[in-house]
């Protein structure tokens, strides 16, 4: 069985006779039926933080989040005990003691040189904590003469980063390590540009920038491939 039908079989997107196919396979196969029990219990997860995201502005300090940062990490501790299964661990920018424990006691690592970074914020000091862990991150890839690869997914207020013409500091950042290092991605979250298009926001990304799916389900695909999961 393609493992790529497990997204959209779990997504409910397949049609009837494939889908039956599927269900066949999953009774002839228990590490198939736990395969898809997991990325199930992912996607729940994950999809809980996305739910309310609020709208994106400017950057500026953030105030009064600390509910909802709480909330995110324990989705992303809950998600972090389920990826055992895909083989690697979770990589917070930020000092989350439990995080970091969680990624320190995981057995097996993930890919060092595939790289995903997930923007839902636009509080600059975060931004670019994040960008200076994973510059560093390509760097030592390619002192092993390794070729890295990097992609950044925006979803939410993080969505700012993916504007064009914007000139402050993080947005600088950003177009030095695209101009520096060669095979790096951006994502935009295509369910955020709906929401924000919807409510008559006219929103320029930057040249390039991959729009075709939700930061759900590229987040998702991603941790499914053993990339190494960062959050901004």
């Amino acid at each position: 069985m393609e493992t790529d039908k497990l997204n959209p079989f779990v997504d409910g997107e397949l049609d009837r006779e494939t889908r039956e196919e599927m269900l066949r396979a999953i009774g002839n196969d228990p590490q198939l039926g736990r395969e898809v029990g997991n990325l199930r219990q992912i996607k729940e997860m994950v999809r809980h933080a996305y739910e309310t995201p609020p709208p994106a502005r400017g950057y500026r300090p953030l105030q009064g989040r600390s509910s909802l940062r709480g909330l995110a990490a324990a989705i992303l501790l809950t998600v972090g005990a389920l990826l055992g299964w895909f083989g690697h661990y979770l990589q917070p920018a930020g000092k989350n003691a439990a995080m970091q424990t969680l990624a320190a006691n995981e057995a097996v690592a993930p890919a060092a040189d595939r790289i995903l970074l997930h923007v839902d914020t636009n509080d600059p000091r975060r931004i670019l904590a994040a960008l200076t862990r994973v510059e560093q991150m390509l760097d030592t890839v390619m002192e092993e003469r390794q070729q890295p690869r990097l992609e950044i997914v925006a979803h939410g207020e993080g969505l700012e980063l993916m504007k064009a013409g914007l000139a402050d500091r993080p947005h600088r950042e950003l177009e030095r390590i695209l101009s520096e290092y060669e095979h790096v991605t951006l994502k935009a979250c295509k369910r955020t540009l709906q929401r924000l298009r919807k409510a008559g926001q006219e929103i320029r990304l930057r040249p390039g920038t991959d729009d075709s799916r939700t930061a759900l389900d590229e987040i998702v695909r991603r941790i499914h491939e053993g990339w190494t999961y960062i959050k901004a």
